[in-house]
């Protein structure tokens, strides 16, 4: 992950929500259920965006402004995603699935790490 104890521990648990969205297939999970689990995602992804950017805020860390963009732009396509998934375009799903995975893999792996270790070098200087 990215390195720091409390954004790692928000990543595990926006994983773990994320699990249960792979776990799902059509055919077995209630459409309320993935809903509710698509709710979920979208409330915690918004705190933990909170917390990693107040984070980044008081590392005084300099690409603060454009990571802050990717998490609003993430935030957009989740949410138009998961509207287009109430209006019962359950069809969505796989390309919901897609954005997470990209998501999770890459901006927790790089992004985050980058900011993580930007605000460990301003902490021990």
């Amino acid at each position: 992950m990215c390195g720091h104890p409390d954004i790692d521990l928000d990543h595990k648990s926006l994983f773990a929500i994320a699990a249960r969205l792979f776990a799902t297939k059509q055919s077995d999970v209630s459409f309320s259920v993935i809903g509710e689990v698509l709710s979920q995602l979208a409330d915690y992804a918004g705190e933990h965006f909170a917390h990693e950017e107040l984070l980044m805020d008081q590392a005084d860390y300099p690409g603060c402004d454009e990571h802050i963009c990717q998490h609003l732009e993430f935030i957009q396509k989740l949410s138009i995603l998961i509207d287009t998934y109430e209006r019962g375009r359950t069809d969505v799903l796989p390309e919901l699935q897609s954005v997470l995975f990209d998501w999770l893999l890459n901006h927790t792996s790089d992004d985050d790490r980058i900011s993580v270790s930007f605000g460990d070098r301003r902490i021990q200087a």
